[in-house]
């Protein structure tokens, strides 16, 4: 924008399109039928390798490849997300909000 105004003397665009397009690691795509998404919830309330592994495969279309999705889950978390002390208070106020107060 500002390169356009400096050599062109006008304004190189009018619109911005801004997408929710997310890649991995590996710069790929990040898809539920790929294996290769992580549920946010699971870092904040913590998550042993295996359930991981177990919430990645179950969406994936190509069943071929959930092993290859397993060991590349296993080698990039090879240790459990723990819960910090903000998570459990998070957790409370979940555990709250779902009894139905307002």
């Amino acid at each position: 924008m500002m390169m356009g105004l400096h050599f062109q003397h006008e304004v190189p665009f009018r619109e911005v399109y801004i997408h929710a397009l997310v890649r991995d690691g590996k710069g790929a795509k990040m898809s539920k039928s790929k294996g290769n998404v992580m549920d946010p919830l699971d870092i904040i309330d913590g998550v042993t390798p295996d359930a991981l592994i177990a919430k990645r495969i179950e969406s994936i279309t190509n069943k071929a490849e959930a092993a290859k999705v397993a060991a590349d889950t296993r080698r990039e978390f090879p240790r459990e997300f723990p819960r910090s002390e903000q998570t459990r208070s998070v957790s409370s106020w979940r555990r709250w909000r779902r009894k139905g107060a307002t």
